[in-house]
């Protein structure tokens, strides 16, 4: 008798693998935060509030990737404007470039170095200069969305509702910046009362653009209520990295 081929492990009738790309990009990915307190402004009593709302990092759920290829496809013209806005952007780190003979102020080190050289006798460096230059591009966004019920409303005379519109304008901005080679993260909040301010990471910075990000993109949905000033401190936690 012949026997029965049994599917491989994972395989069983009504169980899909995960794409193995996803799972590497998931295994990459930093663990999420343990709970966070944070400080609260309470502007109807007009003063701060200590460790007044608990911040939970949670998994993002998923939808269909191919959703945000349909985005760039039917925005394709948007696509190359942004992407040519974003590159007109002269945002570059300021770098201190030494031991020059001319600039707009002196370096200190090869001053010291010069005076050295004079008292015991050496000619000294004439190079004692510096000026302040830009030498690489320098961007980094992190993109926070509001996920809370309003979200779902529908945009006044248009036939979406304001988080698709939110999710199209941000699906364009990374496009573009994963073209350039900018860094940039996406993350979105909702909140279930002060104990409970729920942030999703749908994409972190240096991670890459690519089908994990996208699918959570197009799984996002709108729940909940607002709590603004706890996920705007903990996403300027991620900007100071």
């Amino acid at each position: 008798e012949e026997e029965e081929s049994q599917p491989p492990p994972g395989e069983e009738e009504g169980v899909k693998l995960t794409a193995s790309s996803r799972h590497d990009e998931q295994l990459r990915e930093e663990p999420l935060s343990p709970p966070m307190r944070y400080d609260e402004w309470d502007y109807l009593i007009g003063r701060e509030r200590p460790a007044w709302c608990t911040l939970l990092e949670k998994p993002a759920e998923e939808g269909n990737a191919h959703d945000i290829a349909d985005i760039l496809d039917r925005n394709e013209d948007l696509v190359n404007r942004v992407k040519v806005l974003v590159k007109a952007v002269q945002i570059q780190r300021p770098v201190r470039l030494r031991r020059r003979l001319d600039g707009d102020r002196l370096d200190l080190d090869a001053c010291i170095n010069a005076t050295i050289d004079l008292r015991t006798g050496v000619p000294p460096d004439p190079r004692v200069h510096a000026i302040l230059g830009r030498q690489q591009r320098d961007l980094s966004v992190l993109v926070l969305l509001d996920l809370s019920q309003s979200t779902n409303d529908k945009v006044t005379n248009a036939d979406t509702t304001v988080l698709n519109l939110a999710r199209e304008a941000t699906v364009l901005l990374a496009d573009a910046m994963a073209r350039i080679g900018d860094s940039f993260a996406i993350h979105g909040f909702s909140s279930n009362g002060r104990h409970d301010v729920g942030y999703y990471r749908f994409k972190d910075f240096e991670r890459p653009y690519g089908d994990l990000a996208k699918a959570r993109l197009a799984g996002m949905t709108g729940q909940l209520s607002t709590r603004m000033g706890t996920a705007l401190r903990h996403a300027g936690g991620y900007l100071k990295d």
